[in-house]
């Protein structure tokens, strides 16, 4: 499991489970025009030491899941669609260096998700309109005999 596999599976799974545009954030990307979208950008991750001479570390991958939708009214209903699915749902992990592999497992993300509407800054720009964030954590724990191999 890494950072690229994991944010690939999101945003497989987004737009088979909600049937809708899934953009990567990266810089330069355009975003479309066409509501409702969804958008999923890496944030900060952090690892820990699990325990001594390092044989086990974690990480927690950290997304920011966002959605734009067309009116207040459709953006509550999928909100609650897309945070439910976060809380429940098993995500196949896909290897995004081959997409068309089949899943090689799932993952879950942590309980605590953070779901925070943001309102346009300018209200003449209607774009900006009926916006939220998801904050997703995915936790990895890796051992240092499977990592590299058993040296």
């Amino acid at each position: 499991m890494n950072q690229l596999d994991i944010q690939h599976s999101l945003r497989t799974y987004f737009a088979a489970k909600h049937d809708m545009e899934v953009v990567w954030i990266f810089d330069g990307v355009k975003l479309p025009t066409v509501k409702p979208f969804m958008t999923i950008e890496q944030m900060q991750n952090n690892t820990s030491v699990l325990s001594k001479m390092r044989d086990a570390v974690q990480t927690l991958y950290r997304f920011q899941v966002g959605l734009q939708a067309v009116s207040a009214s459709q953006r509550a209903q999928l909100q609650e669609q897309i945070h439910r699915g976060l809380l429940f749902d098993r995500i196949p992990l896909l290897d995004a260096s081959n997409p068309s592999s089949p899943a090689s497992g799932f993952f879950v993300v942590e309980g605590d998700i953070s779901v925070t509407p943001i309102s346009a800054e300018d209200v003449s720009d209607k774009t900006q309109y009926h916006k939220v964030y998801f904050d997703v954590t995915v936790r990895a724990t890796f051992n240092a005999k499977t990592i590299q191999g058993g040296k």
